[in-house]
């Protein structure tokens, strides 16, 4: 299918909805390019951490048999912004980490899980960085069965996430080196949120840290249950893999399960003494999706028409002059900006729950029922007057200094309002324009649509 709106190395998943555009950025890393300046939302995932590895010490009688840790999972969230159209964005989609496959010393492979690797965007005003998780731990590395940490989002400071995700630390395993107590690994941890809605009425899932395995077994054949993988939402569970190998971690960054203790029928490396050990789980990759809303109106008509088409005058009226206009961060003025301050004024009306006109609420407050409604800041009777009932600072012009910055923005899903979230905002310097929808109607080859066949092309 054609696509008149980006550019990008390699993309999959393009949706064309009745109003949004959306795709799955692919492959390791590349550019993107847009051809209008939309507000696009980019859903970025980090790679999840692979999980440790178990080990044996030096035969069938060592009691030296710790599981593995789990994977941390990655960071993700949701940002939007205007595009510039000039600018081409880098970016790189986070891999899961592999799980350890070392036993002791003799062996060269590392006993602790690969930490995944960042998703990143790289913008005008800075990165956009979604850090994989670390690796769990295998004891014969360092000493440690730990579960690796969390991945966290990062982002310009002028940029406001609506979704601020940080992964889940992977869950311990257990370390029984010294041949006493032995016992279960701890569940991965969960993750704040399970779904983001990549574009209207469609989610994908993030996962969880990878669980540790168990090591409550010592001297038998078989081995002790390695850990789960991160699952979505939650973090993997404690010995639940038969195989004594930690899970993989499941759909986008979760962290891989920890190895369970080795038995004695599990050898994979051989060499002067026997060792034994399970291998970590892997970290499931990240991922970056992109959608924005492409709404066909009377100041924006479909590029893929836009050479079998031409302007007729209804609404033109409507189209304000955006050459040169930007809002107060620099970015670039669109009609995207100037429909949401539209809805940022409307929003700041509540529903006239009661009914009353105008005239009825006059009426009530002259026969002294209800009350004013808005705030008031002073108060008088006949042997009382105080014009300041906040106790605001006065500056020396007498006025009354209201201190903060007012907020001037809200999210969408505070007022109930459908779709993905978003934020609404009322920028003061930003037009408010078609709040009454004035239009001309004409006769001739003049009437709607506003756009029409083009009868110049032959």
């Amino acid at each position: 299918m054609e696509n008149p709106y980006f550019n990008a190395t390699n993309y999959s998943n393009y949706i064309v909805g009745s109003n949004f555009i959306a795709a799955q950025l692919t492959g390791t890393s590349g550019i993107i390019s847009f051809s209008y300046p939309y507000k696009v939302y980019f859903t970025v995932i980090g790679g999840g951490g692979g999980g440790g590895s178990s080990g044996a010490g030096d035969g069938d009688d060592s009691p030296s048999y710790p599981s593995g840790g789990g994977g941390g999972s990655a960071g993700f969230g949701q940002l939007s912004f205007t595009v510039d159209t000039s600018y081409n964005y880098n970016y790189s989609i986070g891999i899961g980490g592999i799980g350890g496959v070392g036993a002791t010393t003799g062996n060269t492979q590392p006993c602790s899980g690969a930490s995944g690797t960042n998703t990143i965007v790289t913008t005008p005003i800075g990165q956009i960085r979604a850090s994989g998780g670390s690796g769990g731990k295998g004891y014969m590395d360092n000493g440690s069965v730990a579960g690796g940490s969390k991945g966290t989002l990062t982002y310009p400071p002028t940029i406001t996430p609506l979704i601020d995700g940080s992964g889940g630390n992977g869950g311990n395993g257990f370390n029984n080196s010294d041949g006493s107590t032995l016992g279960y690994g701890t569940n991965g941890h969960n993750i704040s949120l399970s779904n983001i809605q990549i574009y209207p009425e469609h989610f994908i899932f993030v996962c969880g840290g990878g669980g540790g395995g168990d090591a409550h077994q010592r001297n038998l054949t078989l081995s002790d249950y390695g850990g789960g993988g991160g699952q979505p939402g939650t973090g993997g569970i404690h010995g639940v893999s038969p195989t004594g190998n930690g899970e993989n971690g499941e759909n986008y960054g979760g962290g891989g399960g920890g190895a369970g203790q080795p038995g004695s029928s599990t050898s994979n490396y051989s060499n002067f003494w026997r060792y034994y050990y399970n291998d970590g789980g892997r970290g499931a990759d990240g991922a970056i999706f992109i959608f924005f809303y492409a709404e066909i109106n009377g100041c924006r008509w479909n590029p893929a028409l836009a050479n079998l088409t031409t302007i007729w005058s209804r609404a033109s009226g409507d189209c304000v002059d955006l050459s040169g206009a930007v809002l107060p961060d620099g970015q670039p003025m669109t009609y995207d900006d100037l429909s949401e301050k539209r809805k940022a004024v409307i929003f700041q009306y509540k529903n006239n729950g009661a009914g009353f006109s105008k005239k009825q609420h006059y009426s009530r407050l002259a026969r002294g029922l209800g009350r004013q409604r808005g705030q008031t800041f002073a108060t008088q009777s006949e042997t009382y007057t105080n014009p300041n009932t906040h106790n605001l600072v006065v500056d020396n012009s007498a006025v009354l200094l209201c201190p903060g910055v007012t907020k001037n923005w809200a999210l969408t899903n505070e007022n109930d309002t459908p779709g993905p979230v978003r934020r609404i905002t009322n920028y003061p310097t930003v037009p408010l324009t078609n709040y009454i929808v004035r239009r001309t109607y004409l006769a001739g080859g003049t009437k709607w649509p506003q756009y029409g066949p083009n009868t110049n092309n032959g």
